[in-house]
């Protein structure tokens, strides 16, 4: 995990400091889009955990029952809702400072620097988002496979069944 953090932040890097200065304004349109983003993330990951797992949710949550297990169970789910989590209050505190530095008197030579550690971390948030849905589809797509495959077999243990009972 910290190698995927760090490899965003290298990235995040790269990306603002060959880019030219970005315009606030343009910046929140990004933030705008990650906050709907991540909100969505958000819903979709807290609905699937309590459609799917009702159970080990309830445990974990008043603390019953077995907890490796528990977890084990939902464990995937647990880490997009927590940088969703994350990444939402990360965008609450950059749109609070805007707003905040807007109404200070700042002097002209900082305010590209602001702009800039600004827009990295919006550049930062997004490709960590991605990330976060990244991890989100490999569980949902191992788990589509393991039941095709179990349906594969299910249909070809039917088949052979009918066979049996025609020979019989």
């Amino acid at each position: 995990m910290r190698n995927t953090i760090l490899s965003i932040f290298v990235i995040a890097l790269a990306i603002v400091w060959s880019l030219p200065e970005v315009a606030f304004s343009k910046q929140s349109i990004l933030l705008d889009s990650l906050k709907q983003i991540s909100s969505i993330v958000l819903a979709i990951t807290g609905a699937w955990a309590a459609i799917v797992y009702p159970e080990s949710l309830k445990n974990i949550i008043s603390k019953k029952g077995t907890y490796d297990v528990d977890m084990d169970s939902i464990e995937n789910l647990f880490r997009p809702m927590i940088s969703s989590i994350i990444i939402l209050g990360c965008i609450i505190t950059i749109e609070l400072m805007a707003f905040i530095l807007k109404l200070i008197d700042l002097p002209s030579y900082a305010i590209p620097y602001l702009r800039d550690v600004s827009f990295f971390t919006i550049v930062y948030l997004y490709i960590l988002q991605l990330w976060t849905l990244v991890i989100t589809i490999i569980p949902l797509n191992n788990s589509y496979r393991e039941a095709k495959l179990e349906h594969k077999k299910n249909k070809h243990f039917d088949s052979a069944t009918k066979n049996v009972k025609k020979i019989r």
